[in-house]
């Protein structure tokens, strides 16, 4: 092979290996995602697996808790009732998860049917396993209503930030009361509600503006931006609008549901309905990544401690994907700064820490080869269209958005290590035949 074809080839093989093997979450690039689905159904259904597919490849523990950041309104609700199916059948437990809630009326009792207290509450916490002082929501009848937000902002901070961040967009754009004109940078924080706001949610009243309180305390924009991935839903024509501005627009304090183009890793998920604003060029673009939407919330590897790896191994790939399973774990032993951790792992029997060795693979990968801006590393990755296209011309060198071809000497190296990886793999597959 000459070093083009063998960065192009290796180029291909990671891909493939991403999208193909060990049942793993994609290796997302660093930008944003809207996954555009046929209704509301479907949108609350892919919402819910990726909540919980976040929470079970986290394993969280006694130790090591999950943080989860969560809305109210209609919206959420669908994907709520799916979260407690899943509970209650056994799929997922909230023992080990700490919730915070977006916000909070200003001025009105715990219990008050219209609060969020109340709607969490009876519509999600009380059907779950999760226990009362692991959930927090903002106390809207607190002495010092400034304090309170400022003690809330220390609690998401003790508990090591939100690691997914649920939420809602509204017709006007807004996320939690974050309204428009709400700066971008602004922290969780009284506010005082529009009166658009307060004529929409007076439904939630008798339809009586004067019960409707005119202050709410609400997270803010820049501690949205802080948590680690943000989930954001959209749902229905009356929104189209907003999603239109949220993601083919630029950032602007009076679309707030545009500033989470400027994070790493947001998506949107929407139904059919909301994009009716949206051009036909961008809705195409985004279903053609649906698949790869898709097996972000594919469900974990079968945990079985009685058998040993190799089983494993075989018993997910054919004979024809064999040799992507193993570009995948050498991948992940490349990545990883502690030496043969895997092959210990695999020689030890344990499925479960090798479950838990190649969950990691993502964020390892992510960390070392995607690296910053200040160290240049160059990237393994490449967006389903990129590998579309090497495929069908594996000698060429164009570059595709979120690929970065290997250098020749890398290309060569790896390449190298796999062949001899795939021989001594194939030798012992003869062995156990």
């Amino acid at each position: 092979l000459t070093s083009a074809a063998s960065g192009s080839f290796v180029k291909l093989v990671l891909t493939l290996a991403t999208f193909v093997t060990l049942n793993l979450p994609v290796l997302q690039v660093e930008n944003m995602q809207l996954v555009i689905l046929n209704d509301y159904e479907q949108m609350s259904e892919f919402a819910a697996k990726f909540v919980r597919r976040r929470i079970l490849d986290f394993n969280p523990s006694k130790d090591r808790y999950f943080t989860l950041g969560l809305p109210t309104g209609s919206t959420p609700l669908g994907m709520y009732k799916k979260l407690i199916d899943y509970c209650k059948n056994g799929q997922l437990s909230f023992q080990f998860v700490k919730t915070f809630n977006m916000d909070e009326y200003a001025g009105i009792p715990k219990n008050h049917p219209a609060s969020y207290h109340s709607f969490m509450y009876h519509n999600f916490f009380r059907h779950i396993d999760i226990h009362p002082s692991n959930v927090h929501i903002l106390d809207g009848n607190a002495a010092d209503l400034n304090k309170e937000c400022e003690e809330f902002e220390k609690e998401i901070h003790s508990a090591g930030g939100i690691m997914l961040f649920v939420g809602g967009v509204g017709s006007d754009g807004h996320v939690a009361f974050n309204e428009p004109g709400s700066s971008l940078a602004s922290r969780t924080r009284v506010k005082t509600l529009a009166q658009e706001t307060i004529v929409a949610n007076s439904r939630f009243f008798n339809n009586d503006i004067s019960q409707v309180p005119t202050q709410a305390l609400t997270v803010g924009v820049g501690t949205l931006l802080d948590a680690h991935e943000i989930l954001l839903l959209i749902s229905g024509s009356l929104k189209a609008h907003a999603l239109h501005n949220a993601v083919e627009n630029g950032v602007s304090h009076m679309w707030t549901a545009s500033a989470f183009q400027l994070h790493p890793k947001a998506t949107f998920v929407c139904d059919e309905d909301a994009t009716l604003e949206l051009k036909v060029r961008t809705v195409r673009y985004f279903k053609g990544l649906l698949q790869s939407y898709l097996r972000i919330i594919e469900e974990p590897i079968e945990k079985n401690k009685n058998s040993n790896i190799s089983p494993l191994i075989i018993a997910m790939c054919s004979s024809l994907s064999v040799f992507f399973c193993l570009v995948a774990v050498t991948f992940f032993q490349q990545a990883t700064s502690e030496e043969n951790v895997l092959d210990k792992a695999m020689k030890s029997g344990d499925q479960d820490e090798v479950k838990n060795l190649l969950s990691q693979l993502r964020y390892v990968a992510e960390q070392k080869y995607l690296g910053n801006a200040q160290s240049n590393q160059p990237t393994m990755m490449a967006n389903e269209d990129g590998a579309k296209a090497v495929m069908k011309n594996p000698e060429s060198s164009m570059l595709f958005e979120g690929d970065i071809l290997l250098t020749p000497a890398q290309a060569n190296a790896i390449l190298k290590d796999l062949k001899q990886k795939f021989k001594t793999a194939r030798r012992s597959l003869r062995r156990r035949r």
